[in-house]
């Protein structure tokens, strides 16, 4: 069976376009037809169900996407590994991050991972934990940090990292105000709150939800941002993490809420990848720079310089 082939196969099955399939592999539109034509031949079945305004991908051409992509990943670890033999860490890492995870705490790795390794490249996608975590198991990403559980028994992970979460509002607040407040006093607010699927969300409703607490407004972000821009102009207050907000607190653009009993919200943060990764060197070479720098030494580092 022909790897190009198999390759367009995925990027049709992906695309459901053979304009944009073509387009995007930089072929022509008649071998991308012609290689799917000979996949079905040579495997006396149709993989895509055609109309005039649809492209579905059959039952049959669902068995072959799945074991396409393990023999194309397979393909690259071969790459990988002779090239490990011959002393060369390159190609394209493919990492997923959760909002937190990728917006403040990944940077700070990846500076010292494309100093360490020049022919290395690396593609970011940020999404909401169960985002990153479904992309990886469909093995559309290599590996992932993320912060809380996942639903994902079959994926491999580890924690390396944990954070710790404040209820924050403006700095003007009459809660942030106080030097200390019941949490009964956080009854009948506006809260500001990401969207589902969001391991913050997560947190911020079992902390509602345990508390009792009711809800006056409810405003749902997608965006971290925009949660701390909202934030800062009153709309409202967030349960948020403290390496997010190391800046504004620092500035004086919000202030945590102190409470009377202590109240400790910590989540852990953790790196996932599918079984079928375990012998990719590039893989591996992430997971050895998240082992050699710990991310709570990158966070102290981070807070240090701001307050400079």
């Amino acid at each position: 069976m022909n790897l190009e082939a198999l390759k367009i196969f995925l990027t049709l099955a992906e695309e459901k376009n053979f304009t944009t399939t073509s387009k995007k592999l930089l072929i022509s539109q008649p071998s991308v037809s012609l290689h799917i034509k000979n996949l079905e031949e040579e495997l006396q079945t149709k993989l895509f169900w055609r109309t005039t305004k649809q492209l579905k991908i059959t039952p049959e051409g669902l068995i072959l996407y799945e074991k396409a992509k393990q023999v194309l990943h397979l393909v690259e670890q071969i790459n990988e590994e002779i090239k490990q033999r011959q002393g060369t860490i390159s190609g394209v890492l493919k990492i997923g991050a959760s909002f937190t995870a990728g917006e403040y705490l990944l940077p700070r790795i990846l500076s010292s991972l494309t100093q360490k390794y020049p022919d290395m490249n690396l593609e970011i996608e940020i999404g909401n934990t169960n985002n990153v975590a479904e992309r990886i198991n469909s093995l559309e990403l290599d590996i992932g940090i993320i912060e809380g559980d996942i639903g994902f028994p079959d994926l491999r992970s580890a924690t390396f990292f944990s954070d710790e979460l404040f209820i924050v509002a403006n700095c003007d607040h009459p809660l942030t105000v106080k030097k200390e407040v019941d949490i009964q006093s956080l009854q009948d607010q506006t809260w500001i709150k990401r969207e589902e699927g969001s391991n913050l969300r997560v947190y911020l409703d079992q902390f509602l939800s345990s508390n009792q607490l009711r809800e006056k407004h409810t405003i749902v972000f997608n965006s971290n941002e925009g949660i701390k821009e909202a934030i800062i102009h009153g709309a409202g207050m967030s349960l948020l993490s403290s390496t997010m907000i190391e800046r504004e607190l620092l500035h004086g653009y919000m202030g945590k809420v102190q409470f009377t009993k202590q109240v400790d919200f910590h989540r852990k943060f953790a790196y996932l990848y599918s079984p079928f990764m375990e012998n990719n060197l590039l893989v591996r070479t992430f997971i050895e720079e998240l082992q050699d720098n710990p991310l709570s030494l990158l966070v102290n580092q981070m807070r240090q310089g701001e307050s400079t």
